[in-house]
């Protein structure tokens, strides 16, 4: 046979470049002489030869996208479709030449025709950074020669399916590394199939093999639509450890005329077990030694045909908890080369949930695509690990000329369009996290299976960890964002921290939100029943049947619910919140948090307030009105102003509109959607409180979903809450492990805080976080996740405050922070009201007493003790 068709037993197919990653494996096993169907792989030097004159057409088409100094990578969605469908439509309608179709049709006709499975095998598959699972196509029942041959041609063209090129654009991997095997393979139809685990995948324990398997072919079990029966086995002995039957009412089968069928097994067979105890123990043997053949622990897909047990399929285990055992030693054991860094700080460190884990790990994930793209200097610690339930991270041994390279590929992509006074923001990435919301708006009811519950979350923990890991850091270069005000204050002769009037008074989600609070405020202060109630913050009685009657409740109530559906997602979550996105529940969930609010509201003056915006806004166009008509005899200088001018705006609506879309809204949907699975198992009585849910891991959480037996979730429950306990008294180091970890970005110098700052005398130094200067009540909230109760002219003095506190912050006469960044939600949001900040005091916390009259100088810096 030539070098564009090898069977399995050749010796050249156990090379990955010539048959891909999954051809590569199914060599290695035949070679082995473990029980593979036979099989053939049509070649990657097959695929160059059969793509022909075609492949550069391509690979020039791919390369032809927008460069990146013109416009970034991901504003193509448009160009990489066309691309896609443009070479996809190629591919298909190319006719293969005739010795290569031959060759496959002379090797399918050597395993005697029939039903085959046509399976993608790309050398790419298998790269440590660049997995491409679920890219490429699989097809299986094929029968006859021209649908091979045709199978073959889409298996090509799945090659370049849109998102396999962005995959392979954002993971740096040129056109021209990747080439496509197929494997054509006898399909067995089987009378059971399914997957075998040498490690447990729920519990990570190392001496226990797991067999889910069920009634038909495998496809099935893989992705999880029939049920399945589990078997845990002891590897050494192949002794039945336990084993769950599940009620298998369905299975899948061969359709005659090709594909697959879902079809009923019958009433005397569901409740048997589909793999007898020789089975089992035969397939105990086999995966024993395919982990030996690897040298790890794997993930074996197998068919049972005719009694016998046949390997279809072999991977490396992922998605096993990998979090040492518990000590307190902190010793990082085999990884001496990586120093490992805490990435929660020491004073705010906490140990991670199971299920937090997996949206740590999810989010980790889109950071390393966006450290790929952009180096973006916040994503540099992507590679995650757990110990003693606390998470560690260190960044890839990356040279700083690749970061370098990377970073200014970034910059130029931003700079196109703030060179063209547009927003990278609102015209790239915010199209995507809208996509992503779209895809999670379809909520499953509460009556929904578990199953449909699990898959949701899924979803939301993999859009969370898209939008949070990847999108939300593209935002963040190495450059100062507010370099603007130092352009504007350069052109105009004012002080720098002066030119915030130019932005004040921002229309933005967050602002817009603020008014709508405001009008509903209005309607408690026009109704005495809900003055009272508002004013005695008693809101249940919203809810009561008497109060249900009377026509201003009504209107509230319903007025209320438009304001839910369009803010209801918020947690407050976000930059200097102390709100836990895992366990602080959204407006939705919790109607009080945004009562308070309302309530806090309504005992203001409201129209005083509608006019110092009013006011504020007047003033911003004046002045900006007033420095265009001063250098309009310059059309340099005025350009550099209307861009700076524009980069200053679009930065103020970027900073409140992403963290509404990204921290509130996604951040809300996975929110919503940890309660409301953690209220279905509740409801299916193996959880007492929706809470319990993050005590598992997705893939615990998959298992039982899928009939696993829960007898022992609730002493399951009981341990890990034991465990956690026992972590969170630990004293974590902010360093593991003898490695060298990278400098700290560039913009955490923004976040130190003055070298002088803290209390001197009768004054505490600071920074200016926003002009102005205002005398009141002190209330001081160190550390809370509650929204603050305060009154019109009070001074919020708190450690940090973010997205969370915001709402309230137009009732404040001032602002004093401990921590707090010039960029930050709170001094922005400070800014556009006129609210006078002072920031990175350090210790106003454990200083100021509340109730304590305080001056709050914006202008200087300091918070006067009165």
């Amino acid at each position: 046979m030539s070098d564009l068709v090898v069977p399995l037993s050749d010796k050249r197919a156990q090379d990955p470049g010539t048959t891909g990653g999954k051809g590569s494996v199914l060599a290695k096993l035949v070679k082995a002489k473990l029980p593979v169907p036979a099989g053939f792989v049509v070649t990657t030097a097959a695929f160059e030869r059969g793509a022909g004159d075609l492949l550069p057409v391509i690979e020039q088409s791919i390369d032809d996208l927008p460069p990146d100094d013109q416009a970034p990578l991901l504003a193509r969605g448009t160009a990489i479709d066309r691309a896609s469908q443009e070479a996809i439509a190629l591919l298909r309608r190319h006719n293969m030449p005739a010795d290569i179709a031959d060759a496959i049709t002379a090797a399918y006709d050597g395993l005697g025709g029939g039903s085959v499975a046509v399976r993608s095998s790309a050398t790419a598959e298998d790269m440590p950074e660049a997995s491409f699972a679920g890219q490429y196509d699989t097809y299986l029942n094929v029968l006859t020669p021209k649908s091979v041959l045709q199978r073959v041609l889409d298996v090509w063209a799945s090659l370049y399916s849109v998102h396999a090129i962005a995959y392979r654009k954002r993971q740096g991997i040129a056109e021209q590394a990747v080439r496509m095997a197929v494997v054509v393979q006898r399909l067995l139809p089987a009378e059971a199939a399914g997957v075998l685990f040498t490690r447990d995948p729920v519990s990570g324990v190392d001496d226990r093999f797991v067999i889910n398997v069920a009634y038909g072919l495998g496809e099935g079990v893989v992705d999880g639509v029939v049920p399945v029966d589990t078997f845990t086995l002891q590897p050494r002995s192949g002794k039945v450890v336990s084993k769950e039957i599940a009620d298998k009412r369905h299975k899948l089968d061969l359709a005659a005329r090709g594909g697959l069928r879902r079809t009923a097994v019958s009433r005397s067979h569901r409740k048997r077990a589909a793999l007898s105890p020789r089975q089992a123990g035969d397939l105990t043997k086999l995966a024993k030694r395919v982990k030996h053949l690897f040298g790890g622990h794997q993930d074996i897909e197998f068919a049972v045909h005719n009694g016998r047990v046949h390997l279809l399929q072999a991977r490396p285990v992922t998605g096993v908890d990998e979090t040492p055992e518990f000590v307190i030693d902190w010793k990082r054991k085999g990884d001496e080369k990586h120093g490992w860094l805490l990435l929660s700080g020491r004073k705010n460190a906490k140990p991670t949930k199971r299920l937090a884990r997996d949206i740590h790990l999810a989010q980790a994930t889109g950071s390393r695509v966006c450290f790929v793209d952009t180096a973006s200097p916040m994503t540099r610690m992507h590679n995650i690990s757990f110990f003693n339930g606390y998470a560690f991270g260190h960044g890839p041994n990356v040279s700083e000329n690749v970061v370098g390279k990377r970073r200014t590929r970034q910059r130029k992509r931003v700079g196109w369009y703030t060179q063209r006074r547009r927003s990278y923001w609102e015209e790239v990435l915010q199209p995507q996290v809208e996509r992503e919301l779209a895809a999670l708006a379809d909520v499953p009811a509460r009556r929904a299976s578990l199953a449909e519950h699990v898959a949701y979350l899924e979803q939301a923990i993999n859009s969370f960890g898209h939008v949070f890991g990847d999108l939300h850091w593209r935002l963040v270069g190495d450059s100062d964002p507010m370099s603007w005000t130092q352009t504007v204050a350069e052109l105009t002769g004012m002080d720098e921290p002066d030119v915030g009037v130019f932005v004040q008074a921002a229309d933005n989600i967050e602002t817009r939100m603020i008014r709508a609070m405001r009008q509903l405020a209005l309607q408690v202060k026009r109704s005495p029943t809900l003055r009272k109630l508002f004013a005695e913050r008693d809101f249940e009685q919203l809810k009561s049947f008497e109060l249900q009657g009377k026509p201003a409740v009504q209107r509230f109530r319903a007025a209320f619910r438009r304001f839910l559906r369009r803010y209801g997602l918020r947690t407050g979550y976000g930059f200097g919140s102390s709100t836990s996105l895992n366990e602080t529940p959204t407006w939705n969930m919790d109607h009080r948090r945004p009562l308070r609010i309302i309530a806090a509201y309504a005992e203001q003056d409201l129209n005083a307030m509608e006019r110092v915006e009013a006011n504020a806004r007047k003033e911003r166009d004046r002045a900006t009105r007033r420095v265009r008509r001063s250098l309009a005899r310059s059309k340099a200088r005025l350009h550099r102003f209307e861009v700076a001018l524009a980069q200053g705006r679009n930065f103020v609506r970027m900073m409140e509109d992403h963290n509404n879309l990204m921290e509130q809204n996604t951040g809300g949907r996975l929110r919503e959607a940890i309660h409301c699975t953690g209220v279905a198992f509740v409801d299916h009585g193996l959880l007492d409180r929706p809470e319990q849910l993050l005590h598992l891991s997705l893939a615990e959480l998959k298992a039982f979903a899928n009939g696993r037996s829960p007898a022992k979730l609730r002493e399951l429950i009981r341990e890990r809450e034991r465990e956690y306990r026992e972590q969170d008294r630990l004293q974590p180091p902010m360093k593991i492990g003898s490695g060298d970890l990278p400098p700290p970005p560039e913009m955490a110098k923004t976040w130190e805080a003055p070298a002088d700052a803290g209390r001197d005398g009768d004054t505490i130094k600071g920074l200016s976080g926003s002009r102005g200067r205002a005398t009141g009540r002190a209330r001081v909230f160190a550390e809370s996740d509650q929204i603050p109760d305060v009154a019109e002219g009070d001074v919020l003095v708190a450690s940090n405050a973010g997205p969370d506190w915001t709402p309230v912050f137009p009732l404040l006469a001032g602002l004093v922070l401990d921590q707090g960044a010039v960029f930050q939600h709170a001094a922005l949001i400070a800014r556009e009201y006129k609210i006078p900040a002072v920031i990175m005091t350090k210790e106003a916390t454990t200083t100021i007493k509340d109730g304590q009259t305080v001056t709050v100088d914006g202008d200087e810096g300091i918070v006067e003790l009165e």
